[in-house]
């Protein structure tokens, strides 16, 4: 196994150094395994109780070295990478591992390239230059790198409204503890009373709201707590707040415009009824 500064070595020597616009599969897990590696060995460094303060000093501002060339090189993957699957599997390891907790500085950092790529694509002008000197090259690559900064807010406004799997996972595949779940819906309707799992995904519950208002599930907004239920692929009980009790009804709203992510088709419904002993609570 190679040591700390073994791994740091190769991170910046070779592997942060590879040209990115063909970069393939192989090399960016190559990246990611010697990049993560690089990190934990240098805090399992740093736990060492036969370092002192000086030392742990040093190797806390090493391992903040380590993560800045990381996310750069992730960065320059995510803007220039001409191959799609390797753009998209750099632009996950940005949104859940460097920035997962920290969205506020993704949108930073984001920002500032987006600026940057706008600082190319607008330039202001001058007496001495009225007109834009950028070559078309520089061009192409800017509008390319604005696009995908965009891209990139978008899919941090949508990461938590993700559709439900047409095949379970084991957690959501049997029936858990009941729960009664009073829904209020729009207008003169009233208020229904649903039995759910604590386990059921939210996508079913939606999709039983819908029902029962006579509209596409993607079209059913459900709110609890002042908080939209946005994902179809959590359960119940880790959705609803923590102080809900069964006399606290959810909200049904009618959206016109759709969401993205609820989308149940006929060889979805398949898939779930083949694979989950929940499927006869929810007959087609």
């Amino acid at each position: 196994l190679l040591c700390a500064d073994d791994l740091c070595a190769l991170l910046r020597q070779r592997v942060a150094r590879l040209p990115v616009e063909q970069l393939e599969a192989p090399a960016l897990e190559c990246f990611k395994a010697c990049w993560r590696g690089a990190l934990w060995s240098l805090r399992e460094d740093g736990r060492s109780p036969h370092r002192d303060e000086g030392e742990r000093a040093a190797l806390g501002r090493r391992l903040g070295e380590v993560q800045a060339l990381g996310r750069d090189y992730l960065w320059q993957i995510v803007l220039d990478c001409q191959r799609p699957p390797v753009t998209a599997a750099a632009s996950h390891c940005l949104l859940q591992e460097l920035y997962g907790g920290r969205p506020l500085d993704m949108i930073s950092d984001t920002r500032q390239r987006l600026m940057d790529a706008a600082a190319l694509l607008t330039p202001a002008p001058t007496s001495s230059t009225p007109t834009s000197t950028t070559s078309p090259a520089a061009w192409a690559r800017a509008c390319s790198r604005a696009t995908r900064c965009l891209q990139l807010l978008e899919q941090l406004a949508g990461k938590d409204e993700l559709s439900m799997p047409p095949v379970p996972a084991h957690g959501r595949s049997w029936q858990g503890s009941s729960l009664l779940v009073e829904v209020g819906l729009p207008e003169a309707a009233g208020r229904v009373k649903l039995g759910c799992a604590g386990n059921e995904y939210v996508g079913l519950l939606r999709r039983r709201v819908a029902a029962k208002m006579g509209v596409e599930p993607a079209c059913v907004r459900l709110v609890v707590g002042g908080q939209e239920l946005r994902s179809d692929s959590c359960c119940l009980a880790s959705s609803l707040p923590p102080a809900w009790s069964p006399r606290q009804a959810l909200l049904a709203h009618v959206s016109p415009r759709p969401n993205r992510y609820s989308r149940f088709g006929e060889g979805w419904w398949a898939e779930w009824h083949a694979g989950s002993s929940l499927a006869h609570l929810h007959h087609d």
